[in-house]
């Protein structure tokens, strides 16, 4: 899970959170997560949650700048996207 204030998925590699298991935790107001990350882990069977708050700097957005295309070789996982106040994909 993960939960800072504004989350970018793109293909620009993860920051300001580790990963571990699929489970994404943030170390700043503001994080970038790397698409392959989240790939990877639904690939291998493993559910992502990406959650927002509008606490902090920023005002609680996800924005979806990367496709994320798993194979779902390693079973059914769920992508679920929780942003306090806005999710944009493509910039859009």
């Amino acid at each position: 899970m993960l939960d800072p204030t504004d989350v970018t998925i793109d293909d620009g590699g993860t920051t300001d959170d580790s990963v571990a298991d699929g489970t994404f935790t943030p170390s700043g107001d503001t994080a970038s997560i790397d698409r392959d990350d989240i790939v990877s882990a639904l690939s291998g069977g493993t559910s992502v949650t990406i959650n927002t708050t509008s606490g902090g700097s920023g005002n609680g957005d996800i924005t979806l700048s990367s496709a994320i295309a798993p194979n779902m070789a390693g079973g059914t996982a769920t992508l679920t996207f929780n942003a306090e106040r806005h999710f944009s994909q493509n910039g859009n």
